[in-house]
């Protein structure tokens, strides 16, 4: 046995999903259910996806979400909890409407405003944590490039509007909580890695259409591929699984080697794959085919009582 100290430093980013639809096998959808799988996520040092599900995007909706990221952001950093120089709330989404530039844009800028307030009102750079992530395996889902081109002008243009909105409130924001302008400035900074991360494999169709691709864990199996994605999103690489790939690459799938997990970790440091997206932490169902290649998800009474929700995968979609 011996005495090692683990570095308390999370250098990686993460979504890893949970949603109240999941949480029905527990017979309770509520926020602090939520609350509490995601602090659960944090002591296994990766973050949920979204902070919030039951939201409307209203402004009082957007000032509700802003205080849960302080919420998590504050528990991340519990020293009592994960010891010294704990900052383990690397990274949050936030919801944004695909249904046009304006909807995106207003709503983007309607929960980022009390996001920069609170992070002036706590000293944290909290926007440079935010991540959009509203596109999801389109060439799977049917989804066109041209589409996904379009969501990235949107997304494009909101950032614009974004940082002329934050240099707007600049002098509110000093004189109402007492932050300088470098502060501000970095704030504006930030506004350059909130990244559209969208869980597709790099393909020529999508060339030029997608913001930060989310390749499968397999999609680096190649030293001509890790090149490219290198090339594309040289500054933030992320990667993902969801059902495949499977062994022999390391999976989260329970009938997986031991390791196959922490060799994700290592193979990311390797890579300088930054984030990690996992599509479901504790998906209650039981995905059940209906023939002709139709299936749905059917909740469980014990949920506790079978390891094998998907056919061939045990263990996919939960931890």
């Amino acid at each position: 046995v011996r005495n090692i100290v683990v570095n308390p430093d999370v250098s990686t980013l993460s979504m890893f999903s949970d949603t109240w639809t999941h949480c029905i096998g527990e017979y309770n959808g509520s926020q602090r259910m939520q609350d509490l799988y995601h602090k659960a996520l944090m002591k296994y040092r990766v973050c949920p996806t979204s902070l919030v599900t039951d939201t409307a995007g209203t402004d009082e909706d957007a000032a509700y979400y802003a205080e849960k990221v302080v919420e998590m952001y504050h528990y991340g950093s519990d020293e009592s909890v994960f010891g010294p120089g704990a900052d383990r709330f690397t990274n949050f989404t936030i919801p944004v409407s695909l249904a046009s530039a304006v909807s995106y844009s207003e709503g983007f800028q309607r929960y980022l405003k009390p996001i920069v307030q609170v992070s002036c009102r706590e000293k944290v750079n909290l926007l440079e944590r935010c991540r959009v992530y509203c596109i999801d395996e389109p060439a799977a889902n049917g989804t066109k490039p041209s589409y996904c081109a379009t969501i990235l002008s949107y997304h494009q243009g909101a950032l614009s509007k974004i940082r002329k909105m934050i240099e707007d409130l600049r002098g509110e924001l000093k004189n109402t909580y007492g932050v300088d302008d470098a502060f501000v400035d970095a704030l504006v900074a930030s506004t350059s890695k909130i990244h559209n991360v969208v869980t597709q494999s790099y393909t020529k169709d999508f060339d030029g259409t997608i913001d930060t691709y989310c390749p499968l864990f397999d999609s680096y199996d190649t030293v001509s591929m890790r090149d490219k994605y290198q090339e594309i999103n040289p500054d933030e690489r992320w990667w993902y699984g969801c059902l495949v790939p499977a062994a022999p690459f390391p999976t989260y799938h329970i009938d997986d080697l031991g390791y196959g997990p922490r060799l994700l970790g290592w193979l990311q440091n390797l890579y300088g794959v930054r984030g990690n997206l996992y599509w479901a932490t504790e998906s209650y169902a039981a995905y059940q085919s209906i023939g002709g290649g139709a299936h749905y998800y059917r909740y469980l009474d014990d949920y506790y009582s079978t390891a094998a929700l998907f056919d061939i995968y045990p263990g996919e979609g939960y931890l």
